[in-house]
C-alpha cells in the first residue's frame, strides 16, 4: 500500500518458487546489477579512507558466485585490516559504517507479489531483528504484509529466544501462516552455520519443509486481492 513505511528493511524469502518465472527472474536479474555496480562503490569508499582493496581480492572469497559486502569483510580479514567479520561490518560496512552503500531495494508488496506469481510462498524472515515497537508492533507489521499476501514467518532462528519463537508460532497460528526456520546459510562465508543447522543444538525440523512443498497449491485467498486476477 502507498501509506505502508517501516524505517528499516525487511527481509522476505520466496520457498518453492518456478526458478523459470519470467518477470521474478527479470527483477532479479536487475537486483543483480544493481549490487555489482555496489561492490566497487564500496572499495573506492575504503580507497578514500586509505583501506586499499582490489575486486581481485573479493573475488578469490566469491568462488566464482556475485560478490557483495560479506566478500568484502572476508578480505578486509585476510588482509589484517580487521580482526573479524564481524568487525568489518561494524566500523566501515554496515548500515552505519564509513564505507556503507545504499542498496537496490523493492517494495514489500512487490516482492510478495512477485513470489507469489512464481507460485511460491512468501514468508518473513527473522523477524526477531526486526525493530518494531514491541510485540503488538510487530504484529501490526505482519498483519500489514498478510493484507499483501504474507504466506509464512520464520519462527525459528538462532538468535529467537524461546518466548519470541512461541510469540511467532502464535501469529503464524493466529494468521493462518506457514511456520518455517531458518540460519542464514549463506555458503562458506560462516563456518559454524549449515544449511539447517546452527551452532549448539539448533536445527530446523525437516517436517516444516515438507508441509511447505506438500502444501495445497491452489490460489491462496489474499491472491485475488494481490494481482488484482485469478490464476
Amino acid at each position: 500500500p502507498g501509506n505502508f513505511y517501516h524505517p528499516g528493511s525487511l527481509h522476505i524469502l520466496g520457498y518453492d518458487i518456478d526458478v523459470y518465472d519470467e518477470p521474478l527472474n527479470k527483477e532479479l536479474a536487475l537486483l543483480r546489477e544493481a549490487r555489482n555496480r555496489r561492490t566497487p562503490l564500496i572499495l573506492e569508499r575504503l580507497e578514500k579512507l586509505g583501506i586499499h582493496i582490489s575486486e581481485d581480492d573479493v573475488k578469490r572469497f566469491a568462488g566464482g558466485s556475485q560478490i557483495g559486502r560479506a566478500h568484502v569483510a572476508r578480505a578486509m580479514k585476510e588482509l589484517g585490516i580487521v580482526s573479524s567479520i564481524d568487525e568489518a561490518f561494524k566500523i566501515f560496512l554496515g548500515k552505519n559504517g564509513s564505507a556503507y552503500v545504499e542498496k537496490k531495494r523493492i517494495p514489500c508488496d512487490a516482492a510478495i507479489e512477485k513470489i507469489i506469481r512464481a507460485d511460491g510462498v512468501p514468508v518473513l524472515a527473522h523477524p526477531g531483528l526486526i525493530e518494531t515497537d514491541g510485540c503488538e508492533g510487530l504484529e501490526s507489521l505482519v498483519k500489514t504484509l498478510v493484507d499483501m499476501g504474507l504466506m509464512g514467518i520464520e519462527c525459528f532462528y538462532p538468535q529467537h529466544t524461546k518466548k519470541q519463537t512461541a510469540f511467532y508460532c502464535q501469529l503464524a497460528d493466529r494468521y493462518g501462516l506457514f511456520v518455517t526456520g531458518g540460519t542464514d546459510f549463506h555458503g562458506a562465508l560462516n563456518p559454524n552455520v549449515a544449511l539447517g543447522r546452527a551452532t549448539g543444538d539448533f536445527y530446523v525440523d525437516y517436517e516444516l519443509y515438507e508441509k511447505l512443498v506438500n502444501r495445497n497449491r491452489k490460489k491462496p485467498p489474499l491472491l485475488q486481492d494481490v494481482t488484482g486476477q485469478d490464476q
